[in-house]
């Protein structure tokens, strides 16, 4: 049952964690000071899993934290990270530096660097049959309505060319979609839909403005992409797969008062044993 299904949490800004059978990957790991502290990862999260996967996008402290490598030496990490953070990073056996284009195989999993804007990547990993993908940095960043006409053709001109080296059949899309651009806020997640056809998009980067990231899934309700977005922190979403399209259920919130669920939760057999009522059956 597990191999159809992906877990995916979201914590802020680009962090994610997905789980696939028993690997875990998280996307773009980072803390924020001002948030309440039971909001961080943990060790007791990432307790159970086979392997851990922390992937590191581009250099910049929205995409890491250097506390992720004084993490347990007992936890079955492995670091993968763009190429330009090679003078950031400590150069150690689980940590693997991937220019666009490359790939290496981790136990199970295998991932792929991507070009992106800047010196990033995005990252593809294959796992348990399913391919997820985190754009990283990667979108269509002009402000249309501020930029000269000449810029704007460059810049969707070199988003074009990126989105053709970007992977095909994704079954998990995570990309930007920032409403501080406007009133084209979407137009690089909306080409990103059109041109790869992924079967599931979350957005991501969007800061405290869920009411964007509401019109954005109101807009693209009935496309092919089905358009989930995760607006609390440590909000999920069960992701299975065994049926065309996915269907989704979304795990209750602790209440106030109550334990935060973990990561591993999801390990169990039955991981819609604490869910609201099915989004979609």
């Amino acid at each position: 049952m597990l191999q159809n299904m992906v877990n995916v949490t979201y914590f802020y800004r680009s962090c994610f964690a997905v789980s696939v059978d028993k690997t875990l990957l998280l996307f773009s790991y980072t803390r924020v000071d001002d948030q309440d502290r039971d909001a961080w990862i943990s060790p007791a999260d990432m307790a159970g899993f086979r392997h851990i996967v922390v992937f590191i996008p581009a250099p910049s402290v929205a995409h890491m934290d250097v506390e992720a490598f004084s993490w347990p030496s007992y936890l079955p990490v492995d670091f993968v990270a763009a190429q330009s953070l090679k003078t950031y990073i400590p150069e150690q056996e689980n940590v693997h530096f991937l220019k666009a284009g490359e790939s290496v195989e981790l136990l199970e999993t295998k991932v792929t660097a991507h070009p992106s804007v800047d010196d990033g990547v995005a990252f593809s990993a294959k796992v348990a049959e399913r391919t997820i993908y985190h754009a990283g940095e990667l979108n269509l960043w002009h402000w249309r309505d501020e930029n000269d006409a000449r810029t704007v053709m460059e810049i969707e001109q070199q988003f074009n060319e990126l989105l053709d080296a970007q992977p095909s059949d994704i079954d998990l899309a995570m990309f930007p979609v920032d409403p501080r651009q406007g009133g084209f806020y979407d137009e690089g997640a909306n080409r990103f839909m059109r041109k790869k056809l992924p079967k599931v998009l979350i957005p991501m980067h969007f800061g405290m403005q869920a009411e964007a990231i509401n019109n954005f899934l109101r807009e693209h309700a009935g496309i092919q992409t089905l358009v989930l977005p995760i607006l609390s922190v440590r909000g999920g979403l069960v992701l299975d797969y065994s049926h065309t399209p996915p269907h989704y259920y979304v795990p209750k919130l602790p209440q106030q008062g109550e334990e935060r669920q973990l990561l591993s939760a999801y390990l169990q057999d039955s991981p819609f044993a604490s869910t609201d009522m099915p989004i979609r059956l």
